[in-house]
């Protein structure tokens, strides 16, 4: 509600409620553009540059306007379907984000390998105890 006192004529009393909500759906929605558009920069910046360290994956991330906890979060959720993590994250063998279906040989090369192996899951089948 919005509310006119002037001294000199009657008061008035307005509900703006509507145009307040369209204002802010209007703006909400904005911001998700925004932010869904400098992900998608980040994440094409970072698909340049693979194979990348993960940790300097994460830098590239930050470089592109996101912050750590959304460039750890993304590198989280994408691998797999935009890249893979290859390596053991150890400082022997650092995690490596590399292109799906070998579009990145050279991660084959930092490893010695002369192509990825994906990970053995853990507890597949019975163990004969």
């Amino acid at each position: 509600m919005e509310i006119h006192l002037p001294a000199d004529e009657p008061w008035t009393i307005n509900d703006v409620t509507s145009d307040v909500a369209e204002t802010h759906t209007r703006l909400k929605t904005e911001v998700i553009e925004k932010n869904q558009a400098r992900e998608a920069a980040a994440v094409a910046a970072l698909k340049k540059a693979l194979p990348i360290p993960k940790s300097d994956a994460e830098a590239l991330l930050m470089l592109n306007d996101m912050p750590r906890k959304s460039a750890r979060w993304i590198i989280k959720q994408r691998t797999g379907t935009d890249w893979i993590l290859a390596g053991r994250g150890t400082k022997a063998d650092p995690a490596i984000l590399a292109g799906i279906n070998g579009e990145n040989s050279e991660v084959a090369k930092l490893h010695g390998e002369t192509r990825i192996q994906p990970p053995i899951p853990a507890a597949i089948g019975t163990e004969g105890r």
